[in-house]
């Protein structure tokens, strides 16, 4: 009994993580138009780490119960903002769905008594945290400069924490050179 509930949360995982996976695409080309370059390399990483999970739990259920899952079709609505403000507080909220959702799945996985098969989503999660984090940070630096763009171009390229260098060179490591 617990390896079939196993296997339904592992699907629902494959299913959440391959939705994450497109919106952050998505949101990556929104990023780009909106200027916000630091956020562009972010979404992109997001959605090749989505999906390089999913390609693991995917050959994990295979390996361990032989069973081959793939993500159900799903209708990703694409991102929408017209500023960068709006980006951020949209992005937060996403992030914020993710979190909540991947815990409870990794969670359920530990109590089907698959501990390992939980710590990609538990390392997945502890990642959303960080970027919950961070996020909420710019949006509080973004409220105290008016959301001037100078300021958000600012955090996005020459700052200590470079948001683009940063990803870009992430990008770089797993062979992206564009």
């Amino acid at each position: 009994m617990a390896r079939e509930e196993c296997i339904k949360l592992i699907q629902k995982a494959i299913n959440l993580l391959e939705a994450s996976s497109q919106w952050n695409d998505r949101a990556s080309m929104l990023a780009h138009r909106l200027l916000v370059e630091g956020e562009k390399r972010r979404d992109r990483h997001d959605d090749r780490d989505e999906h390089m999970t999913r390609q693991y739990l995917q050959h994990t259920a295979l390996d361990l119960f032989g069973v081959e899952l793939y993500p159900l079709a799903s209708d990703v609505a694409a991102p929408k903002a017209t500023d960068p403000e709006v980006y951020f507080k949209m992005y937060i909220k996403k992030l914020w769905a993710s979190y909540e959702e991947v815990g409870q799945i990794a969670n359920a996985i530990v109590a089907a008594g698959f501990h390992p098969l939980s710590q990609c989503l538990h390392m997945h999660q502890a990642y959303l945290q960080d970027e919950i984090i961070d996020t909420n940070r710019f949006i509080m630096e973004g409220d105290a400069a008016k959301w001037e763009f100078h300021h958000i171009s600012r955090y996005q390229v020459s700052m200590k924490d470079n948001i683009h260098d940063n990803y870009e060179e992430k990008e770089r490591k797993q062979g992206d050179t564009y």
